[in-house]
This record gives structure tokens, sequence and C-alpha cells, in this order.
């Protein structure tokens, strides 16, 4: 996981209105099906605020 991972995720929200969770695990630099990975994240953030 990059260490800007909590950025790249708030980017990600204001870009894509917090739609397309397969872009997100793009720009994380996951691999399919590893999107799912990043929509748990997207979702722990988005609870975290």
């Amino acid at each position: 996981m990059p260490v800007d991972y909590k950025e790249r995720v708030a980017t990600w929200r204001v870009d894509t209105v917090g739609n397309g969770y397969r872009k997100l695990a793009d720009i994380l630099g996951l691999k399919n099906p590893a999107f799912r990975v990043a929509r748990d994240l997207a979702s722990a953030h988005e609870s975290a605020h």
C-alpha cells in the first residue's frame, strides 16, 4: 500500500465523486480483483471522517 494512500483516496473521491472502485484500485496500484480492498479502504476512510 502506498504511504500516501489517504491522499490518493481523497483525490479519488473528489475526482470521481466516490464512484469507480476499480479506478481507485488503479490509483493505489492494486491489481484486480484487489479493487475490493480499495472499496473497503474507501469505506473505512469515509467512516473515519
